[in-house]
């Protein structure tokens, strides 16, 4: 999900970066997929990310841990 959302295009016209997404609350992450999660550029979207109908920067996993979706320094 972060590559798509990570580049201005894939070759056609869609603007990945302005688009809404949505992740579903069943998505049940381990430890080592999180770990493998590129961060997203904050600077570079500007699209919502939507979790249980909310728009979110993290996502929670595995026993209580928290994704960080974006990169803020970037």
């Amino acid at each position: 999900m972060s590559y798509l959302m990570r580049h201005y295009y894939d070759g056609s016209t869609i603007a990945w970066p302005t688009l809404t997404y949505t992740i579903e609350p069943t998505l049940a992450l381990t430890e080592e997929e999180a770990a493998l999660y590129i961060p997203i550029p904050r600077s570079l979207f500007t699209g919502t990310i939507l979790y249980n109908g909310e728009s979110v920067s993290s996502i929670p996993y595995g026993n209580g841990e928290v994704l960080e979706l974006f990169d803020e320094e970037n």
